[in-house]
């Protein structure tokens, strides 16, 4: 977790920009090269605000504190990346719903990776709570 800045720092500013463009090239990289994609520019642009906006809100949550909540996000997020060039590519049928399928799938994950650091954070904060009282 060292990679990290700590809460509330000026340089989460500048973690967030790299961190938003890296998970728009990724988000990119899943959808148009791994998936094999037709590329379209509008779509690509979707997916890079996409990317962006996700990451933002992660970075927030970092910056705010929840450090443990921005490494379960982001795995969430990889997770999901990994699970929708799954279903969009390597699927058998190629009936036009294994996009759909893929994407639903990856917002699942993004989902569950958001509540498992959630969960991370509040077990942290009750196990540091009753270890005070000791």
């Amino acid at each position: 977790m060292r990679f990290l800045p700590p809460p509330f720092e000026k340089k989460w500013l500048l973690f967030s920009l790299w961190s938003a463009i890296a998970a728009s090239i990724l988000i990119v990289l899943a959808r148009f090269v791994l998936s094999g994609q037709q590329f379209e520019l509008i779509y690509m642009l979707r997916f890079m605000l996409l990317g962006t906006v996700i990451s933002l809100v992660f970075s927030a949550m970092g910056f705010l504190g929840g450090i443990r909540l921005w490494y379960c996000s982001y795995a969430g997020f990889v997770i999901g990346l990994a699970v929708m060039v799954y279903f969009s590519r390597f699927s058998g049928n190629k009936g036009g719903w294994e996009e759909l399928i893929g994407l639903l799938a990856f917002a699942q994950l993004l989902a569950a990776g958001v509540i498992v650091g959630i969960l991370v954070e509040i077990i942290r904060a009750v196990y540091l709570k009753i270890k005070s009282k000791q």
